[in-house]
This record gives structure tokens, C-alpha cells and sequence, in this order.
């Protein structure tokens, strides 16, 4: 009947409605937000929601504070026997691919599958490279950036894929791309 159930909220509803929730937990200043895998928490969703500026601040503020010199997270770092805390090493990483590439999961394989190249790059990472970066649906990806653009990208299909998936590339909210994702492809552009 009318008033119940989950409201029909447009996509823009629901990543506003994410943002304000995020605000709302604090920058990771807190007594209660200090941990390293909070923060590459907040890093990774402010990625996921484009954010560069948010994403880069929560990544290198964790660094900075919660990160030993040997590159292990540490849940305090400011005690006199802190806790290695596994959460943000194995973190960190994911968090920084979702600044790079995104590709969400679609409803079906049907559905062509989105493919974001650069969607929060942060301005101090203006040029740089990955390569072999694992993506949704049995794909890699080798991706050369400069001046925060892409230059190159190179998208390999699993040869073990069984099925054609449709894929869309995007960069900078700009289709840029579509092709038919089979077997063994190896698909280069050039920007």
C-alpha cells in the first residue's frame, strides 16, 4: 500500500545521499574514525563517488598516520605497542584501483558493462601508467595517462571467457568507446 516499501530514488538521489552519509561520519579526525582502514574506507567510497580531492586527502592522510615505515597499518601508531592491522594494507590498493578504473557490476550479462578510465585522478598523480590491472568480466587492463588525460589503453579479454559481453569505455563523462568483449580480443585506443 502506499508509504511502504523502499522509495524508487534516482541514481543521483542515491549517490547525493551516499556523499551527505560520508560527510556525516567524520573525516577520520575523530577518536572514533582514526583507524587506517576507516580512512582507506573514506578513500576508496570518495573514488567510487568521482571525488578526487576527498579520495587523495583520506589515502595520503592514512599514509601519513597510520602507516609504519615499513608500509604496514597500523591500528595506532602513536602507542607504545601498536596494533599491525591487515584492513587498510589490503585496502589500499583497492582503493587506489577504484580512483583509476571502475567497472560496477551490471544486473545481467546482457547489460553492457561500463568501463571508467581515470574517474578520480588525483591532480598530483597527473601522468603514470598501470598495467595488467584486473577489471569485471575476465578483462585486463594497461592504461598510460598525462596532464590527468589518457593516452593509451589496452584491453585484453580472458581467453577462457565463454560468452560476448558489450562494453562501453568512458572517460571524463564521455563515451569514448563501444565494442564486443570475446574471447582471447585485444583491443588498443589510442587518445
Amino acid at each position: 500500500g502506499a508509504g511502504q516499501g523502499i522509495p524508487e530514488l534516482s541514481r543521483e538521489q542515491v549517490l547525493k545521499a551516499s556523499e551527505i552519509s560520508l560527510i556525516s561520519r567524520g573525516n577520520g579526525t575523530g577518536p572514533d574514525g582514526d583507524a587506517g582502514w576507516e580512512k582507506i574506507w573514506r578513500a576508496a567510497c570518495w573514488a567510487q563517488l568521482k571525488n578526487n580531492t576527498r579520495f587523495y586527502h583520506h589515502i595520503t592522510y592514512a599514509i601519513e598516520r597510520n602507516f609504519a615505515e615499513n608500509l604496514w597499518s597500523l591500528y595506532n601508531s602513536f602507542t607504545e605497542d601498536p596494533i599491525f592491522q591487515i584492513d587498510a594494507n589490503l585496502g589500499y590498493p583497492a582503493a587506489v584501483l577504484n580512483a583509476l578504473v571502475q567497472a560496477p557490476d551490471t544486473p545481467s550479462l546482457f547489460d553492457a558493462l561500463a568501463i571508467t578510465i581515470l574517474p578520480a585522478l588525483p591532480d598530483s598523480w597527473a601522468s603514470g601508467s598501470i598495467r595488467g590491472a584486473r577489471i569485471r568480466g575476465g578483462m585486463a587492463l594497461d592504461l598510460t595517462w598525462s596532464n590527468g588525460k589518457a593516452v593509451r589503453a589496452t584491453i585484453k579479454v580472458d581467453t577462457a571467457l565463454w560468452y560476448a559481453r558489450k562494453v562501453q569505455l568512458w572517460q571524463g563523462g564521455q563515451l569514448v568507446a563501444k565494442f564486443s568483449a570475446t574471447p582471447g580480443l585485444r583491443r588498443s585506443f589510442v587518445f
